[in-house]
């Protein structure tokens, strides 16, 4: 990057010239980008203002209040237990009922989707000669060694 003062040293080359006074020195001047314009011309969330009103929103019921409007207030403390005990037995029902059904509905859909594969001859698995082997392979390593086997190893 050339900087500005490069630029205007090589005009005091022009003014000494008697010609090049006389002209616009305009085309000689460098033209520089601005850089600091603003990126962002609209903003990217515009905010909407409410209606101003003078009268405030009005206060959500208390949990009081809403004992009283519905009679529990004045219940006994086993009275409360007792239809607490009485929702949540109701929910659970729900929940049981929900479940069954979604379980009798899938159950349905695999039975009729999943058919029993027959167990071929090739893919039974022979447990009594995997156990022989085994007892083998087992006693190969815990024998001691034979007179012939320790002079190759020597």
């Amino acid at each position: 990057m050339v900087s500005a003062i490069g630029h205007y040293s090589g005009l005091k080359e022009l003014a000494k010239d008697s010609e090049s006074r006389s002209q616009s020195w305009e085309r000689y001047l460098p033209q520089f980008k601005h850089k600091n314009m603003n990126k962002c011309k609209e903003p990217q969330k515009k905010t909407v203002k409410k209606k101003y009103t003078s009268f405030p929103p009005p206060q959500p019921a208390s949990q009081i209040d809403e004992e009283l409007a519905s009679g529990e207030y004045f219940l006994k403390a086993s009275q409360k237990k007792w239809q607490k005990m009485k929702a949540i037995k109701t929910k659970q029902t729900e929940a049981l009922t929900k479940t069954q059904e979604e379980r009798t509905f899938i159950s349905s859909k695999e039975k009729a989707v999943v058919k029993p594969k027959e167990a071929s001859t090739e893919t039974k698995i022979d447990m009594a000669a995997i156990k022989e082997k085994i007892k083998k392979a087992k006693n190969k390593k815990l024998r001691a060694l034979t007179a012939e086997e320790v002079k190759l190893k020597m």
